[in-house]
């Protein structure tokens, strides 16, 4: 089941039946009937940001990553993070997302980058 640690805010206040302040974790959804094991409905779409705050859309099935050069201060001498330069699109049934999709499955690949985009322009919400 696909749920991310930050839907945890709105459903322990659920819980709890607190209530979260206007405009804070906007993001958070309620998902506390899939904590409980009461809904087994996968979220439709998470946002996950790696070390180097490159930005990808993982749903279900799929994960699309959009492409990164940075390289990691943090770590002393510039070491490359592991991503292409190129967006990628992985199928998550397919283990270790070694095998990059993105031009095998283009339909897929433009619909989770317009999640990406829609979601830095905060245009998009999550039904």
């Amino acid at each position: 089941m696909l749920i991310s640690q930050i839907d945890w805010l709105a459903s322990l206040a659920s819980l709890v039946d607190a209530r979260i302040p206007k405009g804070s974790a906007p993001d958070s959804y309620n998902r506390l009937a899939n904590l409980l094991g009461q809904d087994k409905t996968d979220r439709p779409w998470v946002i996950e940001q790696a070390s180097n705050h490159t930005l990808s859309v993982r749903t279900k099935d799929w994960k699309f990553i959009e492409g990164s050069m940075v390289l990691n201060d943090s770590l002393g001498p510039k070491i490359e993070t592991g991503y292409l330069g190129i967006p990628q699109l992985y199928d998550m049934k397919q283990a270790g997302e070694k095998v990059n999709l993105a031009t095998e499955h283009p339909e897929k690949y433009s619909k989770l980058q317009q999640i990406l985009r829609k979601v830095r322009d905060k245009s998009i919400q999550m039904k």
